[in-house]
């Protein structure tokens, strides 16, 4: 093979390394869009299930703008701008006039006052005087408890949940694994270029190797990702009917999004070859 010959060898195994995993990188970026967890979660009916845990409540989640899909959702779009550094608050918009009705609704609940009750009872509302209307009874006690409910109210999350701020970690991560996402296939390039340059004249060796690297990181990509779907969820066969539906809608847009980057690396490779077999070979 020679000295040169071997050097171009070592640089396509390098390319290929690089190629593989800048297409595995560019199909995880499907995991920084909310659309992709939208659909997954429609598939495994995970917005029914969060409206279950709140049967048992009159309130639910009715207090959040939205409901419940719209508090999943717009939790969802926030905490993965945050992650990808568009934005740096994830907030609640919480409908102070459902929080209203609800304790309207609560109101009514308790019993007139006779003439000998108190409304009170060591500072606990106990009956509603009769001289008082539901509504009437509410504003007493919201005042008395010193309660106001705004229209609307935004509930920072972050402070709420993370006061250690965690999420920051995974922020700075996402950022370091965006550079990747550029650097890898700016590496590629210089690589297919520095094959070029140590083939020389044998213009016919750097396409066939470069070529090569690129067939197999390909077929890496078309055939690995449903084997790698599908080792994965055999092992999972004893999750839940959900939690099995939604790992599956998953793992099916990130092996969707490695199959079109590993046809198109594929198709690249192809076209490189075909080029080999046109150029000339190597002058003697």
């Amino acid at each position: 093979m020679g000295l040169r010959g071997f050097g171009v060898f070592v640089l396509s195994v390098i390319l290929f390394v690089v190629l593989t995993l800048g297409m595995i990188a560019g199909s995880l970026n499907v995991f920084l869009s909310a659309g992709v967890y939208q659909d997954a979660f429609e598939e495994a009916n995970v917005y029914s299930f969060v409206e279950k845990q709140f049967i048992g409540n009159e309130l639910g989640l009715n207090f959040v703008k939205g409901g419940v899909k719209g508090a999943v959702d717009s939790t969802l779009e926030q905490v993965l701008d945050y992650i990808n550094g568009d934005t740096n608050e994830i907030v609640l918009i919480i409908d102070g006039n459902e929080i209203k009705k609800f304790f309207e609704q609560e109101v009514t609940k308790f019993p007139v006052c006779t003439e000998e009750e108190s409304a009170y009872v060591g500072g606990e509302v106990k009956c509603r005087p009769a001289s008082l209307n539901s509504s009437q009874f509410l504003e007493q006690v919201l005042v008395e408890e010193n309660i106001k409910i705004v229209e609307s109210q935004e509930v920072d999350l972050l402070e709420v949940f993370d006061k250690e701020k965690n999420i920051d970690k995974l922020r700075n991560g996402v950022s370091y694994y965006k550079f990747g996402l550029w650097a890898l296939p700016i590496i590629a390039v210089i690589l297919v270029l520095l094959v070029f340059y140590i083939s020389g004249e044998s213009k016919r060796m750097a396409l066939f190797f470069s070529g090569g690297a690129l067939i197999f990181s390909g077929l890496i990509g078309i055939f690995g990702g449903s084997y790698f779907e599908n080792f994965l969820l055999g092992k999972m066969n004893g999750l839940e009917g959900s939690i099995s539906a939604l790992v599956q809608s998953l793992l099916d847009s990130f092996v969707a999004r490695l199959l079109v980057i590993g046809f198109m690396l594929g198709v690249i490779g192809i076209l490189f070859y075909l080029a080999g077999f046109v150029a000339s070979p190597k002058k003697k």
